[in-house]
């Protein structure tokens, strides 16, 4: 007999849902979204804060404007909700168990330095709960229908496909412009399309893949779409290309000089500030401006007084606050070092520093858009089993799933609604605080200690990961990001010698993918039937029979 629920039933089991969907959603900020950017802020291309507020505006606006329907891991693919159509409480709790299994494996994941994939951990946190409420039969085991064989299946395929496209884009990049005389004409020729090809590839992928709720491909053809694509490609080529030719390449060239080695590096402090470009302040120039007459003596005494005054009773406090808060994105990511991290980095070989700095602005671009579509679409393995628990607090058995229809449950009244707009903002907000005060670690393992990521490095390894998810989601194969840019990561440090990698970690990592969804599928399942099957001061009957 089914159990009918009055809408905001089970209150508590919403407010704990709220609290393990931030979780949920921080952890994914601080191991998805930080290996996004990782690379970036390794090679020196982006600042640890810079990362963070452009992931702020990237993350958020991708997950608020661009976010898929709820919970698309539950509709049919792993586990039918339809059995959960007498009981929806259990659903639920199912949820919150599956939030619960997934955050806590993340987070924990996330403090010993492992990049993980959150959608696997959600995904094995759900079939837990589906095995604790009905058993094994009840899981999609198969490889049709992104069942978990094709799951499996993707640990191996998704870095390897990965690892072979960025290995491919950086020795064209190697072969072709970085060991070439003239270096750095060949740069200012072919960054700008780079940043075509790049602008190109992501657009079409957010346009294909990551604005559900706009349905392009059903408004316009497929060609209509890579025109589209190329279009916005090529004029943002010509824009960035042009400003780069015109106004980067003067400043490169002030910043860098030739040098004894035959290649052109950076210039020290001492040169900058010999030539003006760097103003120092310190205390002789002060003790001439008070010479001079410029500064009052007693005014500096005064207001360092009342500084330190301030200090002992005001500021002392306020700058504990601001350390704490801030502390997640003044973290150095860059220096860190293991024992054997300075032979990698010296076993590996050095490009000419000008031509170097002309690929940031294709690593930032490539970054901004990776981001920006894990926003879009990674979000719902947070806040889609939040909706689901939210749907049934407010609206009750109304939300009961009485069939599937295009992947679709189909309710009393309609469609199963998509995720509210607030939801994805909160959703977008929690992995933005993620990545802010915790990202870091995960930044710290692969962009600095995996291999040595400079500019033209960093690009290949992103557009090669980003090149990967596009295709593999084209052929229906599951694919993580987290794996693909490690898979890339690894194949571009090995190309400048075996010892280049750190491939000790990169075993590390491997067996982190391998145990997250075993590990949050037992997670969230034991909880479950803790839960569950506890005794009931108010109702002592066993609630199901399971069969294995």
């Amino acid at each position: 007999m089914a159990e009918y629920v009055y809408p905001e039933s089970f209150t508590h089991i919403f407010a704990i849902g709220v609290i393990l969907a931030f979780l949920d959603a921080f952890s994914i900020g601080a191991n998805d979204v930080a290996n996004s950017f990782a690379n970036a802020v390794a090679s020196g291309t982006l600042k640890l804060y810079q990362a963070c507020i452009i992931a702020c505006f990237t993350e958020f606006l991708g997950a608020l404007l661009l976010g898929k329907a709820t919970g698309e891991t539950l509709r049919g693919k792993l586990i039918n909700p339809v059995l959960f159509a007498d009981n929806q409480g259990i659903l639920m709790l199912a949820m919150q168990c599956s939030l619960l299994g997934s955050s806590s494996f993340v987070l924990a994941s996330t403090h010993l330095g492992w990049p993980v994939s959150t959608t696997h951990a959600i995904v094995g946190a759900v079939i837990g709960t589906g095995i604790a409420s009905f058993g094994s039969a009840a899981i999609n085991w198969t490889w049709d229908n992104n069942g978990v064989a094709q799951i499996v299946a993707s640990w191996f395929i998704s870095p390897a496909l990965s690892a072979a496209l960025a290995l491919v884009l950086f020795l064209t990049i190697k072969y072709g412009i970085m060991r070439r005389t003239k270096c750095f004409l060949l740069g200012l020729i072919f960054i700008p399309i780079f940043i075509s090809v790049t602008f190109f590839i992501n657009v079409y992928f957010i346009v294909t893949k990551g604005m559900p709720k706009l349905d392009l491909r059903s408004k316009y053809t497929e060609g209509q779409l890579v025109a589209i694509s190329w279009a916005v490609g090529i004029g943002m080529g010509v824009i960035l290309g042009g400003f780069m030719i015109f106004f980067g390449k003067r400043v490169i060239a002030q910043r860098f000089e030739l040098q004894a080695d035959g290649k052109y590096h950076r210039k020290s402090k001492a040169a900058q500030i010999e030539e003006g470009k760097i103003q120092p302040v310190d205390a002789l120039s002060l003790k001439t401006d008070i010479a001079e007459g410029k500064i009052d003596a007693n005014e500096v005494v005064q207001v360092h007084v009342m500084e330190e005054t301030k200090d002992n009773i005001w500021m002392k406090g306020l700058k504990a606050v601001k350390t704490a808060a801030l502390h997640g994105v003044e973290v150095d990511v860059t220096s860190a070092q293991d024992k054997d991290q300075e032979a990698r980095m010296d076993a590996t070989e050095k490009f000419d520093e000008r031509t170097e700095e002309l690929f940031k602005l294709c690593q930032v671009a490539s970054s901004c858009f990776a981001s920006f579509a894990h926003g879009s679409n990674d979000v719902a393995n947070a806040v889609g089993p939040f909706a689901t628990i939210y749907a049934v607090w407010s609206q009750g058995s109304n939300y009961m799933c009485l069939g599937m229809k295009n992947g679709r449950c189909w309710t009393k009244d309609k469609f199963a609604s998509d995720i509210e707009t607030w939801i994805l903002a909160f959703g977008g907000a929690s992995i933005v605080v993620g990545l802010t005060t915790y990202g870091y670690n995960i930044m710290k393992s692969l962009g600095n200690h995996m291999t040595l990521v400079s500019p033209s490095r960093g690009f290949s390894m992103e557009l090669g990961a980003t090149i990967a998810v596009l295709f593999a989601s084209s052929k229906g194969w599951p694919v993580s990001t987290t794996h693909c840019i490690t898979g890339s990561t690894a194949a571009v440090g090995a190309a400048s010698g075996f010892k280049s990698v750190n491939w000790k970690l990169l075993g590390v990592c491997f067996f982190g993918w391998i145990i997250t969804l075993p590990c949050a599928g037992v997670t969230a399942g034991l909880m479950l039937a803790y839960v569950g099957y506890a005794p009931n001061l108010w109702n002592n009957d066993i609630l199901y029979s399971i069969t294995f």
